[in-house]
């Protein structure tokens, strides 16, 4: 992006064009992975919420 943007400066509207779909974009597809890894360490670490109801 450095290296492109020294080559070729973009116009303001380009980057909202381009970084506000690919920011979007980005943090819906990384939402899952990075909640499943957080829930993982949760269990895995015995922290609030994961113990059995004992009857």
């Amino acid at each position: 992006m450095m290296h492109f943007e020294m080559s070729a400066p973009l116009s303001p509207m380009m980057y909202m064009v381009t970084m506000l779909p690919a920011a979007i974009i980005l943090s819906l597809a990384f939402l899952r992975p990075v909640k499943g890894f957080v829930v993982g360490m949760q269990w895995a670490t015995k922290m609030h919420g994961f113990a059995t109801a004992n009857a």
